[in-house]
């Protein structure tokens, strides 16, 4: 999707998102740093592969409900959400010693 995109302006304006599957990919993401942090306290490793079960879920979700580029002015903050996911979802799987695929 990203490369089907092309360029776009990078949004980091939450407000921005509207959308109930907007809003909780992009709360599901913002709990990244936090899932490591808990991680880290008490060594529940199992809470990694989880978390990015939960991560997948979202975005799936995302992507069947909300349009992304034929968003018209939603389009740069929802192609942001997508190259957060992306993002999000590499970090897991690398924490997991995984790679991620380029193109799915």
């Amino acid at each position: 999707m990203l490369r089907k995109a092309g360029d776009f302006k990078r949004v980091t304006d939450g407000s921005l998102l509207k959308d109930e599957y907007e809003i909780r990919l992009a709360k599901t993401l913002a709990r990244f740093e936090g899932v490591l942090a808990d991680i880290d306290a008490t060594k529940r490793v199992s809470m990694m592969p989880a978390y990015g079960h939960e991560v997948a879920v979202a975005f799936n979700q995302f992507y069947a409900q909300v349009p992304v580029l034929q968003a018209g002015a939603e389009r740069d903050a929802r192609l942001t959400l997508v190259e957060c996911t992306k993002y999000v979802l590499s970090n897991v799987l690398w924490c997991l010693g995984m790679g991620a695929p380029e193109a799915m």
